[in-house]
């Protein structure tokens, strides 16, 4: 009978092991994310890259309901940005103040209509990839405008 020698179980080892397996497991899980995001779900730029040409009579601008908020303190600049649009035939439903200050002004998209949101964009001059895509399902107005200190560079202003 031959003698085996136990070894005692060295915990330092094994907590060692067990938080190095886990940290790998969750660069795993955070890699796998990465590429999903990166690959799968595209971003708003690339789709209203591939939106189709514009058709004008398309979709009714005056439908969408706008809200205008100001991000860069200077007063009465929603309500001047608010009377621009209504000249251009779009429904402004609210106008404020934004809850922080901003450097470039930025549309948020609560719809999934990025058509819309694209001729909201131009109209004012912000560039179409600022335009964040947002569901808030519960919000009654489906689009935001927040003018932010580039303001002077938008098209009401010029």
């Amino acid at each position: 009978m031959t003698n085996i020698k136990k070894t005692p179980l060295d915990k330092k080892k094994l907590t060692r092991t067990i938080i190095i397996s886990v940290l790998g497991f969750m660069v795993l899980i955070m890699s796998v994310s990465f590429i999903n995001r990166i690959f799968a779900n595209p971003t708003v730029a690339a789709s209203v890259a591939a939106l189709p040409l514009q058709d004008n009579n398309a979709h009714n601008v005056s439908q969408v309901q706008l809200q205008v908020l100001n991000a860069c303190g200077v007063e009465g600049l929603a309500k001047r940005v608010k009377d621009y649009l209504v000249t251009k035939g779009f429904a402004v439903s609210d106008v404020g103040n934004y809850s922080g200050a901003v450097d470039k002004s930025f549309l948020i998209d609560r719809s999934g209509d990025l058509q819309n949101s694209v001729k909201i964009t131009e109209a004012l001059g912000i560039d179409k990839n600022l335009i964040k895509v947002e569901t808030a399902p519960l919000k009654p107005v489906i689009n935001t405008i927040i003018i932010g200190n580039d303001f002077s560079s938008l098209k009401p202003f010029k």
